[in-house]
């Protein structure tokens, strides 16, 4: 029995020790660039060494995204940290937040490319400021990227082309879109040629064609867009409602844009 108190005693000795020492305040927003979390992360940079030590052993999981945030509760934070008798050291912040930080992609990579792709499909144009708003943040200055089409929006006169990140895996395809105020265009050797005219009209019924791997077939649809040969529209489904978007032909036959 003599034993039972003697343990009771040092611990509580121990824990009269830990309040006495005044408590070290985490911080209530930080910034990392590492995928993992520590609870040392959040210790200022004056926290006493023995404390970082301790801290460094405590992981709180994992970053968020490039260019978002995670919030930590102080009760989540405390229930996790509840065997922890060094926990009294600390002053915990209602709220916590980490972001991590990302890298915006460099536009002229992406634009030589876009140039380049184009070169090769025989359309010789010099593309103007590029729209990045819907380009991720990513994890190293120039990462490898895998351009995956270039498209013209005659509707916007834009380029649209979508990218995706080379190296890392299910990474999901982003938008570029460039304007094109200066297209080298080749010189004229006849009358200028009419403006297209829509082969499709808004509220006309048409017929989506759907084309999988070898599987053919067709479904009513309702343009909600005129379409001009190889412009991209929006349909509606006229049986479900659920809206595609389809490429035009030449012949006004409207197909599943891929």
């Amino acid at each position: 029995m003599s034993r039972l108190w003697i343990i009771v005693a040092i611990f509580s000795l121990l824990a009269v020790a830990v309040e006495a020492e005044p408590k070290v305040a985490l911080r209530a927003a930080i910034a990392l660039e590492s995928d993992e979390l520590w609870l040392s992360d959040f210790l200022p940079p004056d926290a006493p060494g023995t404390l970082r030590a301790q801290a460094a052993q405590v992981m709180l999981g994992r970053t968020p995204r490039p260019g978002s945030v995670r919030v930590i509760d102080r009760i989540e934070l405390e229930h996790q940290l509840r065997p922890y008798l060094w926990l009294r050291r600390l002053s915990i912040p209602p709220r916590m937040t980490v972001s991590r930080l990302g890298y915006r992609l460099d536009p002229d990579p992406i634009r030589t490319a876009m140039e380049s792709a184009l070169r090769s499909q025989g359309a010789e144009t010099k593309l103007g400021p590029l729209d990045m708003s819907a380009a991720p943040l990513v994890d190293s200055p120039a990462p490898p990227l895998q351009l995956l089409d270039v498209r013209y929006d005659a509707l916007r006169q834009k380029w649209n082309a979508r990218l995706v990140l080379a190296n890392v895996p299910a990474s999901p395809p982003f938008l570029v879109t460039a304007s094109a105020p200066e297209s080298v265009k080749p010189p004229r050797t006849g009358p200028a040629a009419p403006p297209a005219q829509p082969v499709l009209k808004v509220g006309q019924r048409a017929l989506l064609l759907l084309n999988d791997e070898g599987f053919r077939a067709t479904i009513p649809v309702v343009c909600l867009q005129a379409g001009l040969p190889g412009v991209d529209i929006r349909v509606r489904d006229e049986v479900s409602g659920r809206i595609y978007r389809a490429q035009v032909d030449a012949s006004g036959q409207v197909e599943l844009a891929k």
